[in-house]
């Protein structure tokens, strides 16, 4: 996304999808072999892949607008130098209310 965004929407190889308010973003931790893990008010959110970097900077600039997670298969299928997200784990205090 060009601008700033109000929500980031997660999109699961499972088909599942997550939104969260950008705005929830409390505190962000990136470290290239570990990834990317959100802290919000109501949960965290572990991205991990390759070639995060231009990710965890969009997501500071809050300039992301959708997350999509890809087969570890899948990856084989991009460019080396290119971002790739193999997996979004979401922990959620809502979705264990709901059973989830």
């Amino acid at each position: 996304s060009t601008g700033s965004v109000e929500q980031i929407s997660f999109q699961l190889k499972s088909g599942c999808q997550h939104t969260l308010a950008a705005s929830e973003i409390m505190e962000m931790y990136y470290d290239a072999a570990q990834g990317i893990i959100l802290f919000s008010s109501f949960g965290v959110i572990r991205i991990r892949g390759r070639n995060l970097e231009t990710l965890h900077r969009y997501l500071k600039e809050r300039r992301v607008k959708e997350i999509r997670e890809f087969s570890e298969r899948a990856d084989l299928l991009f460019a080396s130098d290119a971002l790739v997200i193999t997996s979004i784990e979401y922990e959620s205090e809502n979705l264990r209310r709901v059973g989830l």
